[in-house]
């Protein structure tokens, strides 16, 4: 159940709207946050690779982030970002719908 809460979670992610430039940066920080408060196996994976090999993968991912300016690119950073965890378990997908009345 928890599982699914994130994916809907991810999937309703906030992103940029049409015409704006992506913050792959932003979104990046808000996934590392929401997913270590709120997906059941975080603290096992981390205790099993190590507090470093975690805090490295972030450092390396941030900065790719920083230079990502389209969402397509920023989408595959943070589906890849998520397989230090569990590959094929977890994924991010953008929604292109305007919020736009």
């Amino acid at each position: 159940m928890r599982s699914f809460f994130i994916i809907l979670v991810l999937l309703a992610l906030g992103l940029p709207g049409i015409g704006q430039k992506c913050d792959c940066l932003s979104n990046l920080k808000w996934l590392e946050e929401t997913f270590s408060k709120n997906d059941a196996g975080f603290q096992y994976v981390v205790d099993k690779k190590g507090k470093e090999a975690y805090l490295q993968h972030n450092r390396l991912f941030e900065e790719k982030a920083a230079k990502i300016k389209n969402k397509k690119e920023c989408q595959k950073l943070l589906n890849d970002w998520t397989k230090f965890f569990r590959k094929g378990h977890i994924g991010v997908a953008f929604n292109n719908k305007s919020n736009v009345i």
